[in-house]
């Protein structure tokens, strides 16, 4: 016999159905940008453990052995899935060159932390079929006990540790619409404080007291995150099609203007900064940087400074300088420090400027032997 339901119960529901729908829809519709993919991975995740935790609260009369086969072979609540996804969908939707690769995907190996109730019950039944123990042996059923109580402690912390990470790249990116993320970032910040007191007291000896409250305290606030990522950001993903199209035609315009500059001499102002090189460009300061750091993925003085490194060579080759100094050559190329020129000059070439130099004029002497 099912149990009944009751309003929260139903709310559960809609919820599991809506972010089971939005994650189809958002992993296997055509065109979807990569973003799409991680939140529906966040969708599932969070439906996907409601449903585990509704399924484990109404216990059907009688217990059936299809009930028990899904209570102790499927992983549910798999919330570790949660925080890479998180911060994955951001860097992918500020990262025009974004790419899933292996480092990336390593991120996800914790977790496989949410199989070991799994693998223990199939080692379980194994062992017994083999007539090795006992299936339901206090120590075993002890273990499971333990893990399920003390697990969540794993989940919170987990989950906490990728929101300060993401919020740490959006602080050190400058992202277009950041407010949007720090809205998703605040809100499972929210999760997690609510989460909690529940957690504490869980996972200490008076934990009785939550009986009355039943699973509510948690599965409440995941159904709210459910219904809200849903109506705000799923249709924020949609438009950001338009807005990554938008971003390219900007990017384009950007890079025409700033090659403009360099070719007039820009990177030979030795006071040039990201501020009054946008000013000379007249370019907004904001979408000059967006264009090197997401564009290019070069910080503002390494590409002013690659410019000035190929004044410098082009100098250094010519025999009807050799009457100038390095430090001299530095100085009329935009460089302000010598110091600054010499670490640039050897991280980008991997010689010296008086190596370079020696090694161009052994070249020079080649050619007239």
């Amino acid at each position: 016999m099912i149990p009944a339901l009751n309003i929260w119960d139903l709310l559960m529901v809609v919820g599991i159905a809506q972010g089971m729908v939005l994650a189809f829809v958002l992993w296997f519709r055509r065109n979807n940008h990569i973003s799409a993919k991680f939140l529906g991975v966040i969708f599932f995740t969070l439906a996907f453990s409601l449903l585990g935790t509704l399924i484990s609260e109404k216990e059907p009369e009688p217990v059936t052995s299809f009930y028990l086969w899904l209570m102790r072979y499927v992983p549910f609540w798999p919330f570790m899935l949660i925080g890479p996804s998180l911060l994955f969908m951001i860097q992918s939707q500020a990262d025009r060159n974004f790419s899933f690769g292996r480092k990336r995907k390593t991120h996800f190996v914790a977790a496989l932390y949410h199989l070991i109730p799994t693998i223990a019950w199939i080692t379980a039944w194994i062992r017994f079929k083999l007539d090795l123990v006992q299936y339901n042996k206090p120590k075993f059923l002890e273990f499971i006990y333990v893990f399920y109580t003390q697990g969540d402690i794993v989940y919170w912390v987990h989950l906490l540790i990728y929101l300060f990470l993401s919020t740490h790249y959006l602080r050190k990116n400058q992202v277009k619409n950041e407010e949007k993320f720090y809205q998703i970032i605040t809100a499972f910040k929210l999760f997690l404080i609510a989460w909690f007191p529940f957690l504490v007291l869980y996972v200490s000896p008076f934990n009785e007291v939550l009986d009355p409250l039943s699973y509510y305290p948690v599965c409440i606030p995941v159904t709210v995150l459910i219904y809200w990522l849903g109506f705000q950001w799923f249709f924020h993903l949609e438009r950001s099609k338009n807005a990554a199209a938008k971003s390219n035609l900007d990017f384009e315009k950007t890079s025409m203007v700033l090659n403009k500059g360099m070719k007039e001499g820009l990177y030979l102002d030795h006071d040039l900064s990201l501020k009054s090189a946008a000013q000379k460009l007249e370019i907004p300061q904001r979408a000059l940087s967006q264009y090197l750091n997401q564009y290019l993925n070069k910080s503002f003085n390494d590409y002013i400074n690659y410019y000035r490194i190929q004044e410098v060579k082009r100098k250094l080759s010519d025999t009807k300088l050799d009457h100038l100094t390095i430090a001299a050559i530095a100085h009329d190329s935009g460089f302000k420090s010598v110091a600054t020129f010499q670490r640039a000059f050897k991280r980008m070439e991997g010689v010296s400027p008086l190596q370079f130099k020696n090694q161009s004029k052994k070249v020079l002497i080649s050619r007239f032997d």
